[in-house]
């Protein structure tokens, strides 16, 4: 059965003053380092994090790096992506939440750019076209949507079932068309995920975090 995706930002709605959160940072001389912190909230999609016990190693952070925030108790459920917006007073830190795509969500996802594979097939009151392919196109992805060339030009709020092609599975969902583009020879189409199972979400976002990890440790 199919479920909407789950809203992450519920967790940072609840946000309390000293929660602990882990912060993975992309660090100056590659890789990455991961933090212990303490969240001070100050109104989404802003909030304050301090190093706990201790001062944030600000000399080893790349500063104009996104990083991943986990809170305690989040379990198995995806980091939210955050990029520092100001290096305050005592060593803190103010994170912004990044949004991932640009389709009108709540939800916190971040794309990836990368080749894709992928099927499609159009959705009509009559039923459902052969499936349409993609093979290797550069696009993006998140747990959000995603955005791919196509040789078939397609309209704006058309709906897809996709199957798109991962390295460990591939995954089906549903979604609808909100923005379309040329890029010549090919059409492009942005597709938001409306419908998706919790796991094949799963599998889209652990395929964006380990592409941002291996982003984080080429950096520097």
């Amino acid at each position: 059965m199919n479920a909407y995706a789950r809203d992450p930002l519920e967790d940072l709605q609840h946000l309390e003053d000293g929660q602990k959160m882990a912060i993975e940072f992309a660090a100056r001389a590659g890789g990455t380092m991961r933090v212990a912190c303490r969240a001070r909230p100050t109104g989404l999609p802003c909030f304050e994090a301090e190093a706990f016990p201790g001062p944030l190693p600000l000399e080893s952070i790349a500063l104009d790096k996104p990083c991943l925030v986990t809170l305690a108790g989040q379990g198995s459920d995806p980091p939210v992506s955050a990029r520092i917006e100001e290096v305050l007073d005592g060593g803190r830190l103010r994170l912004a939440v990044l949004y991932g795509g640009d389709f009108p969500s709540r939800r916190i996802f971040f794309r990836v750019e990368t080749r894709l594979f992928l099927s499609f097939r159009l959705i009509t009151p009559e039923g459902e076209s052969e499936p349409i392919e993609v093979l290797g196109g550069w696009g993006d992805i998140s747990g959000g949507g995603v955005y791919f060339p196509s040789e078939r030009e397609l309209a704006m709020d058309q709906r897809l079932r996709l199957h798109i092609r991962l390295p460990q599975a591939t995954v089906e969902c549903i979604g609808t068309v909100v923005r379309t583009g040329r890029q010549h020879p090919l059409f492009s189409a942005a597709v938001r995920i409306d419908e998706i199972t919790a796991s094949n979400l799963a599998r889209i976002n652990a395929f964006c975090h380990a592409e941002r990890r291996r982003e984080f440790s080429a950096a520097g």
